[in-house]
């Protein structure tokens, strides 16, 4: 396996347990430590007006941009980390279809894993365009 396809099964494996895990705990009147998953987080987020769940579109064309050039991939999950660590600091959800916010109190495993799929391919696209840059300025000695 080489290391693009490495870089994308790590990420791929992170964003899909991210899934199944809690993401934030909210702090509501009528349901104090309410909480969201990843899956849900995923369907309905785009509703949530919070620009942080476009991470999500951003994503899946560094993905599939893999075996491209790396700048573009490059380019779309830095994005896609950017607006996935944007979340830490918004601090505040839609909690309803009545547009009632609630205050995130804690972020869970799920919102790290996800966040962190994004940017752990960024580092890894990061480190294999470093290392492919050196190559092409080491000389062959053995001609």
């Amino acid at each position: 396996m080489d290391r693009r396809t490495i870089a994308f099964t790590i990420s791929l494996i992170l964003f899909l347990c991210s899934l199944f895990l809690e993401t934030f705990h909210t702090d509501r009147e009528s349901q104090p430590d309410a909480w969201s998953n990843g899956f849900a987080n995923l369907l309905f987020g785009v509703l949530s007006g919070n620009v942080s769940w476009l991470a999500n579109i951003l994503i899946i064309p560094a993905w599939f941009l893999l075996n491209q050039k790396l700048v573009l991939p490059i380019f779309f999950s830095l994005m896609a980390s950017i607006l996935a660590f944007s979340f830490y600091f918004n601090g505040v959800v839609i909690i309803n279809e009545a547009g009632h916010h609630a205050e995130v109190t804690e972020y869970k495993i799920g919102y790290w894993l996800w966040s962190f799929s994004m940017l752990s391919y960024f580092v890894f696209l990061m480190i294999i365009l470093i290392s492919e840059k050196r190559k092409q300025k080491t000389p062959d000695l053995n001609r």
